[in-house]
Formats: C-alpha cells, sequence, structure tokens
C-alpha cells in the first residue's frame, strides 16, 4: 500500500523562463529606469513626479511578472497583485494631496526666515537680516 503512494508522482506547475526572455525584460527595465532619470531632469512641474511614479509602478509590474513569474501563477496570485497596487495607488494619492494642501505652509514663517538666512550667507560674510534663534538651548555647565 505504502508502495503505491511512493509511485504517485504530482505534476509540478513548473516554468523555465530563457535567457533570451530574461536579457529582453531586463534591458526594457534599464530603458525605463534611464528614462526615468531623463524624466527628473526635465522641468515638467507638477508632473514629473506623476510620471516618475508611472514609470515606477510600470517597472515594478514588469519586475513582478516575470522575476517573481506571476505571469504564469493563478488568477488569485493576479487578484492580489491588483489589490496591492491599488492600495498603493491610494496611499500614494493621499501623501500628495496632503503635501499640496500644505504647500503655502511650508515657506512662511521661520522657513521663510531660514531661506533669508541661507541666501544672505551664500551672499556675504555680515550679519544675517533677522536674528538666529537656536533650536536646542545650550547645555548648562
Amino acid at each position: 500500500m505504502s508502495s503505491d503512494h511512493a509511485k504517485t508522482v504530482i505534476p509540478a506547475r513548473t516554468h523555465i523562463l530563457s535567457v533570451q526572455t530574461l536579457v529582453v525584460v531586463w534591458v526594457i527595465l534599464c530603458a525605463l529606469a534611464i528614462g526615468n532619470l531623463f524624466i527628473a531632469k526635465l522641468n515638467l512641474g507638477h508632473a514629473s513626479v506623476f510620471i516618475e511614479l508611472a514609470v515606477a509602478v510600470i517597472m515594478a509590474v514588469i519586475s513582478a511578472l516575470y522575476f517573481m513569474h506571476l505571469r504564469y501563477d493563478s488568477l488569485f496570485s493576479v487578484a492580489i497583485l491588483l489589490l496591492t497596487l491599488t492600495l498603493i495607488t491610494l496611499f500614494i494619492s493621499l501623501i500628495l494631496i496632503d503635501v499640496a494642501a500644505d504647500q503655502p505652509q511650508m515657506y512662511s514663517g521661520e522657513a521663510q526666515e531660514m531661506v533669508q538666512i541661507e541666501q544672505h550667507v551664500a551672499g556675504s560674510n555680515s550679519t544675517p537680516p533677522v536674528a538666529v534663534k537656536p533650536v536646542m538651548p545650550a547645555p548648562a555647565k
């Protein structure tokens, strides 16, 4: 009875990618990374962030599909991947909305003073236009 069990072979769902496929995927990922660098150098304003994030998501999906073999896996794995990408998009969107809402406040008050001090220090060695407040009190002696 145990010998019948030992002879039972369960076919494994294996897939071996060819070296050519892996090299093509690697070249595509390298091209996207270089393209992302060029996009970062362009002055596209706020659109560059969204374009760079889109390229990064495309690179992540390609990496997951081929190097993690999700392309050949079950539909459940694809559903988990899509759910994960949806949640990541939601979280990044919430962060960008928060940053956009706080943008006017970023350069008000003390931040403007720091910018003025940095500009003044870069221009000359005289006293700064505003008094510099120490961030931490001096240690007691």
